[in-house]
């Protein structure tokens, strides 16, 4: 735990600027919006960052709707600190299946129902 808050880092945001979603984006402050959702302080995105097939992921970017205070933290940065916690790793891999499983089965079932017209 002090291995990753030592690695975060704090980045701001002004109003209607966009947040790119490539890295654990934590909002410490303000309010944000992504796909129509609100994003308040303690929320996170990009939490699909362990994720490493690009495609299986969410990176539409979130906007800032006020001044946005974040905390980031960069997947080298996560790497890093997995090579000293070993049983981290492998927590994070079964996380990072269980993503990429559901983002496939998303990605089929609206590949079926374009070409299929509905269920």
């Amino acid at each position: 735990l002090v291995s990753v808050s030592l690695a975060l880092r704090v980045s701001m945001f002004c109003p209607r600027e966009s947040i790119a979603c490539l890295n654990l984006t934590i909002i410490e402050r303000g309010i944000g919006a992504k796909k129509g959702r609100i994003l308040m302080t303690g929320q996170c995105i990009g939490e699909d960052m362990i994720v490493r097939v690009a495609s299986f992921r969410d990176l539409v970017p979130a906007m800032a709707l006020t001044f946005v205070q974040v905390m980031l933290l960069e997947q080298n940065d996560l790497d890093k600190i997995c090579e000293d916690f070993p049983h981290v790793r492998a927590v994070l891999r079964k996380a990072s299946s269980k993503m990429a499983f559901r983002a496939a089965l998303l990605c089929a079932a609206s590949r079926f129902q374009n070409e299929s017209g509905g269920w």
